[in-house]
């Protein structure tokens, strides 16, 4: 998937399964951010994001997978999943 399929199709549902489950102001504000800075395609931006969610998950995925009053765990990882090659992606892009 390119990094403009990711933005069309991926963004919103990703955001809304990280604001779901979080209520940190900082989480909350990236998430905003990037389904904002995807509809202005602001790279830049949309790498910070990402890397800043990314750091975010990786201290709380363990707890995501374990917790039992989780019911949307695969949206999770695969939000995680996503989220890795769009990072990837959007590196390229701002080369």
């Amino acid at each position: 998937m390119d990094i403009n399929e990711f933005l069309t199709f991926e963004v919103t549902g990703i955001t809304n399964t990280i604001l779901e489950y979080t209520r940190n102001h900082y989480i909350v504000a990236y998430a905003n951010l990037l389904v904002k800075s995807a509809a202005e395609e602001n790279y830049d931006v949309i790498e910070g994001c990402i890397k800043r969610l990314l750091e975010w998950y990786e201290c709380r995925i363990e707890e995501i997978r374990v917790d039992k009053y989780i019911y949307n765990k695969a949206q999770h990882e695969k939000g995680v999943q996503l989220l890795r090659e769009a990072l990837e992606q959007v590196k390229c892009k701002n080369k």
